[in-house]
């Protein structure tokens, strides 16, 4: 499940591969998690807190990158549950293809979600409203929390 990791000490790689192996079981089942290989990197400057990266791009991906701001521990599960969802999704073929429109002078990209094309409604933030981050946001302290519960408990 875990490929490489990049960017921290030891003890935040054992911490940060446990997590992966953790939220790929969680949100996957084991015989699916099997297939997933997740890369970390982790960056002292970075602009977001974490980002996923389909690696593959195909149907059903099966490699993916996560980039994490290095900072609190805490934070960066939280984080790390969040991206974890995103990956969730893409094995799942639940969010899909881009695409790119050119209306007006400028470029709009629609995702498709769950088969269909999601595009925000009149007043609706096109990052906060979207379905798959509405569930990813949902998710990452529920997650973060069995987590700790779980890393507290083997230790």
């Amino acid at each position: 499940m875990i490929g490489t990791i990049t960017g921290c000490n030891k003890e935040k790689k054992l911490l940060l591969t446990t997590a992966v192996d953790f939220f790929c079981e969680k949100l996957l089942g084991k015989r699916m998690a099997n297939g997933v290989m997740v890369d970390i990197e982790v960056r002292k400057k970075f602009e977001f807190k974490g980002e996923c990266i389909n690696e593959d791009m195909t149907r059903r991906s099966r490699w993916f990158t996560i980039v994490l701001r290095d900072e609190d521990p805490i934070e960066m599960i939280k984080t790390l549950a969040h991206e974890m969802v995103h990956v969730k999704q893409h094995v799942r073929n639940e969010i899909g293809k881009k695409h790119v429109i050119l209306k007006k002078d400028s470029l709009i990209v629609l995702t498709e979600w769950n088969g269909s094309i999601w595009k925000p409604r009149p007043g609706e933030d096109e990052y906060y409203d979207s379905p798959w981050e509405i569930e990813a946001y949902g998710k990452e302290i529920g997650l973060a929390h069995q987590f700790a519960n779980f890393w507290n408990g083997e230790k």
